[in-house]
């Protein structure tokens, strides 16, 4: 911050810092640091800085929220707990063939429980969950045209919200309240793309995973403190639009991937518990319950 200064008769305006001879040569370089506005939270353990009234202090962070956590998780406190990752071929590695050109949705694997399952520690923790998956089939052809799926992309946010006891009351009567808390799965966004020719030209995308070569998203579980994670379904369908005869009967092997990573931010800070359900759960409450119940 640029500081007005008087040094042996002379004065200065917005000055933001000064240099010094030093003892045996050189100069020394001392900045104002008054409008400091970081706290050693928001510095990674192991780093440095001055604070406003120039204490050097070192950072308490854990980092990880300033890049990667802004892909999908948007909390600057969280941190990566548990990844369950999967990339095999369905024919060479999982020793199923590709089928012929149906119409009819197929399940050529089946959705299953992943090991090991997840212990939470809700007294401390607000969790989230993120899925991501990739379908890519392999063809015998190289010809493109129309219904030529080239691969499909599907995401998926599942938040584990709480709602903490003695948090709800009635509005007839204010002494009563919910007296347990209540926790559940519950998903926060889902988002698919069959990446297809819609000509021998031109590339297009249909939002949604009930076509082609595909993966759908099944829900984690939560009983007490153990969330139990589950792999995607891959399943199949043709379509004159989508997926057409010709090269759904062309598919050599389908490279099948996913990525489920469980996510945890610590409760009481940042002035929020929880991630986007949670947040806008504790607003309605608060709406709800005060004088004029009205949502703002």
């Amino acid at each position: 911050m640029a500081q007005n200064i008087s040094l042996l008769g002379a004065n200065y305006s917005a000055v933001p810092a000064v240099q010094l001879p030093k003892t045996g040569g050189g100069t020394a370089t001392f900045t104002d640091v008054t409008d400091t506005t970081a706290e050693a939270a928001d510095v990674l353990s192991g780093k440095y800085f001055y604070t406003a009234s120039g204490v050097k202090t070192e950072g308490t962070s854990s980092g990880g929220g300033t890049t990667i956590l802004q892909r999908g998780v948007m909390r600057p406190d969280a941190t990566l707990e548990k990844t369950y990752s999967f990339d095999q071929y369905l024919k060479a590695d999982l020793e199923i063939n590709p089928i012929s050109y149906t119409t009819t949705s197929t399940t050529l694997v089946a959705a299953a429980n992943l090991s090991p399952t997840y212990t939470c520690d809700f007294t401390n923790y607000s969790y989230y969950v993120l899925i991501r998956m990739a379908t890519i089939p392999e063809y015998s052809i190289t010809t493109k045209g129309k219904g030529r799926e080239e691969y499909a992309l599907n995401s998926c946010c599942y938040e584990i919200t709480e709602i903490p006891a003695n948090s709800i009351h009635a509005l007839v009567d204010t002494t009563k309240y919910i007296t347990s808390v209540t926790r559940g799965v519950y998903q926060a966004g889902n988002n698919a793309r069959e990446v297809y020719y819609s000509s021998s030209s031109a590339l297009a995308a249909y939002n949604s995973a009930a076509y082609g070569y595909n993966q759908t998203v099944n829900a984690p579980s939560l009983s007490s403190s153990t969330l139990t994670l589950k792999s995607p379904a891959l399943i199949v369908r043709g379509n004159t639009t989508y997926f057409v005869n010709t090269y759904m009967n062309a598919v050599t092997d389908v490279r099948y991937q996913y990525v489920i990573e469980v996510w945890r931010a610590p409760k009481n800070n940042l002035n929020l518990d929880g991630w986007g359900l949670a947040t806008q759960w504790d607003k309605m409450n608060e709406d709800i319950l005060s004088s004029t119940h009205k949502l703002t």
